[in-house]
């Protein structure tokens, strides 16, 4: 599969995401028979920001190899402590959930930083749409921290890194990664 087509991959799952974790949850805050198809879709958002990092690793495995290692990790656990959410939810205690929201963005906000920073080096989308991103999350994470010390801030600071997902979605979507550029090595050549 090309760079260009798992970018595009990348972005309809980033922005599918949305729908399916936010939808999700709606249902299931709802209560009633809605809320197992509730269910159901935060299962499917899980796995699907799973295949995130699964789609994305290789990607930046060529310039950026440790990262596209950290990215994955940062995805599995985020799919992880969201649908571990969800089971706090379901067996009503919601603290509890709310927890693992936060300790889920906070790690998502961190390895994204790292994802974007790697985007940015490697040229994969255009530069100030990775910096946008490195910012974002950074944001995010330091909403998710603050989250967990009792401050209510999280879903403001998380507004930067949202919309940049919508951002980031649409241009994969339409044009999908760019051709990686070569990163440097540090040695110098010297002809022969």
């Amino acid at each position: 599969m090309s760079s260009r087509v798992r970018g595009r991959l990348v972005g309809a799952l980033v922005l599918l995401a949305f729908v399916l974790y936010g939808g999700g949850s709606a249902l299931v805050a709802s209560g009633g028979s809605l809320s197992w198809w509730g269910a159901a879709l935060v299962l499917l958002n899980s796995a699907g920001v799973l295949a995130i990092g699964l789609v994305a690793r290789p990607v930046l495995a060529g310039t950026h190899p440790r990262t596209s290692v950290a990215y994955l990790a940062t995805r599995v656990v985020e799919g992880v402590l969201l649908a571990a959410g969800l089971a706090l939810v379901l067996g009503d205690e919601p603290a509890a959930a709310d927890g693992a929201y936060w300790v889920a963005m906070t790690v998502l906000g961190l390895g994204s930083v790292l994802f974007c920073r790697a985007l940015l080096q490697a040229g994969l989308v255009p530069r100030p749409l990775a910096a946008w991103g490195v910012a974002g999350y950074a944001f995010l994470a330091a909403g998710g921290l603050l989250e967990l010390t009792g401050r209510d801030v999280g879903l403001l600071l998380s507004a930067p890194g949202g919309l940049f997902e919508v951002a980031l979605g649409v241009q994969l979507v339409a044009r999908g990664f760019r051709t990686p550029a070569p990163r440097p090595t540090g040695r110098v050549t010297v002809p022969a």
